[in-house]
């Protein structure tokens, strides 16, 4: 490395695979300071010099890891946000972002978003600047104990969950109609007994069912995790397997349908609306919400975490960690008051 002086400066100069490199410091210490950062920058392979912009450095990286694995209308949450970050931050290079940048922009999504949707956006621009940093396209996480919030009010958790009384009541209620044969009772209680999405349960066949191994397969397509095997209570498998025999088999293979096509979640909340008013429920339940008291009942119960995750079809641990922290909480409270109990009994 050559430094010389260069006007008022002092310059470093070298040379890399047949390319030049300058760069200039107040003193000789300072030239050749900067100069051997930069050359051990580029002998690692990475180069802090060029401009990484954050927009464009975002959608490629969930074009390339993110998209092949979730669907497209998932899909179209991370489309949404590239189009805020183009808004927000518009051609300004990822190293240049602070962390108070980051923070007057997450102030601005909280007025936008409830707590979920500010967390999830979170996460998705975390992992982006961490792989940058990884890749040594960047030196600073801005994205590092900002704080998350809203100032949007989400729905009442009550209206997400039912309880564990409520849930037998909605159970029997189409327990007593299974003769009926109708596609939305068996649909509801394969969700009730798999905590699966509709998209999860929608697609069943007869041959997603294993009476042997006590498995129901089930096709989901939000995500990569969505297509997975779940174990399933004997009385549930025998439901099925007593539909999908009984009823006309429709040449799709498909096994909720009416009239020649699959039944819509609509229709399937308008039935759950029908049973809360036989059993007395006074709020607006959806089909979501047997998921949500499927995972909170395993949560309470001390199901393992990743277990719980892996059997509802969430992409990774942390999405269940994320969603149901307040449950965690009060299952581990649970926990450790039982462990005391335990312990002084010894």
């Amino acid at each position: 490395m050559n430094v010389k002086k260069v006007g008022n400066k002092l310059e470093y100069d070298f040379r890399i695979n047949g390319k030049r490199y300058r760069g200039k410091g107040n003193t000789r210490r300072e030239a050749v300071h900067a100069g051997n950062i930069r050359y051990n920058e580029l002998a690692q392979g990475r180069d802090l010099k060029a401009k990484i912009i954050f927009h464009q450095r975002f959608i490629d990286y969930h074009d390339k890891y993110t998209k092949p694995n979730v669907s497209e209308k998932t899909y179209s949450n991370y489309d949404r946000l590239y189009k805020t970050l183009i808004r927000e931050f518009g051609y300004r290079d990822i190293k240049d972002i602070t962390k108070d940048d980051y923070q007057d922009f997450i102030n601005k999504l909280a007025d936008q978003y409830v707590i979920d949707g500010v967390s999830r956006y979170n996460s998705y621009i975390r992992a982006v600047v961490r792989d940058a940093i990884n890749e040594g396209l960047a030196t600073r996480d801005f994205t590092l104990n900002v704080r998350i919030f809203s100032n949007v009010k989400s729905k009442e958790e009550k209206h997400m969950y039912l309880d564990l009384q409520e849930l037998k009541a909605i159970k029997k209620y189409y327990m007593d109609r299974k003769d009926h044969m109708a596609a939305s009772t068996y649909l509801i209680l394969l969700m009730i007994a798999t905590g699966g999405r509709f998209s999860d349960c929608i697609n069943l066949k007869r041959n997603h069912i294993d009476e042997v191994k006590g498995t129901v397969y089930l096709d989901g397509t939000k995500n990569i995790n969505a297509k997975r095997t779940v174990n399933v209570d004997k009385e549930t498998i025998k439901l099925l397997l007593q539909y999908a025999d009984d009823r006309p088999a429709h040449m799709s293979g498909y096994l909720f349908t009416h009239r020649g096509r699959q039944i819509k979640n609509s229709a399937v909340n308008e039935s759950i609306k029908k049973a809360c008013e036989a059993v007395g429920i006074k709020r607006n339940i959806t089909s979501h919400a047997l998921r949500h008291t499927h995972i909170s009942i395993l949560i309470y119960e001390g199901v393992d975490i990743a277990y719980i995750a892996d059997r509802v079809g969430h992409s990774s641990p942390d999405i269940t960690y994320r969603e149901y922290a307040h449950l965690i909480k009060e299952s581990k409270d649970k926990q450790s008051s039982k462990t005391l109990s335990v312990l002084e009994a010894l």
